[in-house]
């Protein structure tokens, strides 16, 4: 689930900066209705006994913190149900000054990656972060000890010893 979804799901928390398509807007919202389930915010694999996370821009342990009220637990079930409650829809429209907003950190679905390069994530129950958003000048991954920001046009495979693989 990216940022171009949300708008779908709750367009009264979310602008137009998010491509919306007001001509079929009512298909996309009933796809989106229908198929709730199907849709995530966040997932996690384990892969040479290290726990990934997967997200569409990554976890700031700031994010977090100022959203613990509405998140409960750091857990992969507690940051999808985000989804269902319109405050947690609202969490999920922060955005640092980096993308256009006003807030301290941003979302897991509006992070930018250059939020992830200066400030530490530590203390979250992962041991390594993939997502996008961000797109990438180069033409390769940006891999990193902590994440790795896999937006650069290019389909990338995880062997099973957490290697990345281009395709």
């Amino acid at each position: 689930m990216n940022t171009k979804d949300l708008p779908y799901i709750d367009k009264r928390n979310f602008d137009s900066r998010s491509r919306y398509d007001s001509s079929n807007a009512y298909h996309i919202e009933e796809m989106f209705r229908s198929h709730r389930s199907l849709f995530q915010l966040a997932h996690e694999e384990l892969i040479s006994d290290k726990r990934y996370l997967f997200t569409h821009a990554g976890l700031q342990k700031g994010w977090y913190d100022n959203n613990k009220k509405i998140i409960g637990e750091l857990t992969v079930e507690n940051l999808n149900k985000l989804l269902d409650v319109p405050y947690g829809i609202r969490s999920l429209c922060e955005a640092s000054w980096l993308r256009g907003g006003t807030d301290q950190y941003g979302s897991i679905v509006w992070n930018d990656l250059r939020d992830m390069h200066s400030r530490v994530n530590q203390d979250i129950p992962w041991d390594y972060q993939i997502f996008g958003h961000t797109m990438l000048d180069d033409e390769h991954p940006l891999i990193t000890k902590q994440f790795a920001c896999i937006d650069c046009q290019k389909a990338i495979i995880i062997n099973d010893d957490g290697g990345f693989v281009e395709c």
